[in-house]
């Protein structure tokens, strides 16, 4: 019973301590946002324009403002590497204006308020966010509708990724007024979807006291077509780390590294189905150079993901590891075949009987796997 008793009090103050380890990285996380290094070179510049190449240079930092609060305020002031916290605060004095950071990465610029006269009253006087709401104090808005964002098709076919920075103007009924662009993708086409979506953004508006007021509110958009522990270029390193290795000693059979590679072709195929993105972009940097030629035609617009294992098989000396390749060869290919998106462009005929040549030649016991009746080559 004792030694019951020790081990639950053990594994209780691991979980403790564990979690009391997260938390710190957490809060250590937001304190060194703050502290992150801005540059600036500005003379009599709008406050506008300074807060916005602040948000352009430090990511998850955000400012909220009520739009009168800047309007016509210029700033003159020069810095190199300086924290952000410091930054905000000489140009908030400069400009004549309070500031509180909220959740360590959020700026709120209101009126100076001379009223405030003891810790008491402006401990009273805070609302939920920690924001003073006396007098001309501003209180962030809250989103409370929007649809899911929209992955443009085209950027998706092409592999493309981007973080999008924009800022926009809240009106009191919560709608998006006016939208800038902080940051880009530098991707047109992720810059735009960004823009188009964050005008379908419902928010609770912002308020000063109790009443609606229009302001600034700066958020990023993440255009990111793997989650997160999932990373072709890591797929691509690794296949090519190991081919590497087996290459500079031809002279031993590498059973291990090759069963290794088929694993991870494996895994990371099998991502690239659920995610549906294209993946050719990133076969063309594994598979043998004939191989690519061989398939040119088709590389732009079909799904070819079963050219690995093609060209695994053509490597590997293991009839062991082949005929665990040529089953994912065939799940893969399957999978193409009924969903065959060349019917588009006319050209399906031109790849099923492409498909069924590779497969009567190099691997003629799976030909009927794949296909039910004997495609016409002619």
């Amino acid at each position: 019973m004792l030694n019951n008793n020790i081990t639950f009090f053990r594994n209780f103050l691991l979980s403790f301590l564990m979690c009391l380890m997260v938390y710190s990285y957490q809060v250590n996380a937001q304190d060194n946002l703050i502290k992150k290094p801005v540059t600036l070179k500005e003379k009599d510049s709008f406050l506008q324009d300074v807060i916005d190449t602040i948000s352009s240079q430090i990511q998850n930092i955000f400012f909220i403002y009520d739009d009168i609060l800047v309007n016509d305020k210029k700033i003159s002031y020069s810095c190199n590497n300086k924290p952000v916290d410091e930054v905000i605060s000489t140009i908030a004095k400069q400009a004549n204006l309070s500031f509180e950071c909220i959740q360590n990465n959020t700026f709120v610029f209101y009126r100076n308020n001379i009223n405030i006269k003891s810790d008491a009253f402006y401990k009273d006087n805070r609302n939920n966010n920690g924001i003073l709401w006396q007098r001309d104090a501003v209180s962030p808005p809250e989103r409370i509708f929007t649809s899911s964002p929209d992955y443009p098709a085209l950027a998706k076919r092409n592999n493309i990724e981007g973080s999008v920075k924009l800022s926009f103007l809240i009106n009191r009924s919560g709608r998006v007024e006016k939208v800038r662009l902080l940051k880009s993708s530098g991707h047109e086409i992720l810059d735009r979807a960004a823009i188009d979506y964050s005008k379908k953004i419902i928010f609770e508006p912002a308020k000063k006291g109790d009443t609606a007021i229009s302001t600034w509110y700066s958020m990023d958009f993440d255009y990111e077509l793997f989650k997160q522990g999932f990373s072709p270029n890591i797929y691509v390193n690794e296949i090519l780390d190991y081919y590497s290795k087996i290459e500079n000693n031809a002279h031993i059979r590498h059973k291990n590294l090759l069963s290794k590679v088929l694993d991870i072709h494996i895994k990371y195929i099998n991502e690239f189905s659920i995610q549906k993105v294209k993946i050719n972009y990133y076969i063309d940097k594994i598979i043998s150079p004939e191989i690519r030629t061989e398939w040119e035609e088709f590389w732009d617009f079909q799904d070819l993901s079963f050219l690995v294992f093609h060209d695994f098989i053509q490597r590997s000396p293991f009839s062991e590891l082949d005929k665990k390749a040529k089953e994912y060869l065939v799940k893969f290919l399957a999978e193409v075949i009924e969903s065959d998106e060349s019917v588009l462009l006319g050209k399906q005929n031109l790849f099923q009987k492409k498909v069924y040549t590779l497969l009567k030649n190099d691997y003629p016991e799976i030909v009927k796997e794949i296909f039910r009746e004997e495609v016409t080559l002619n």
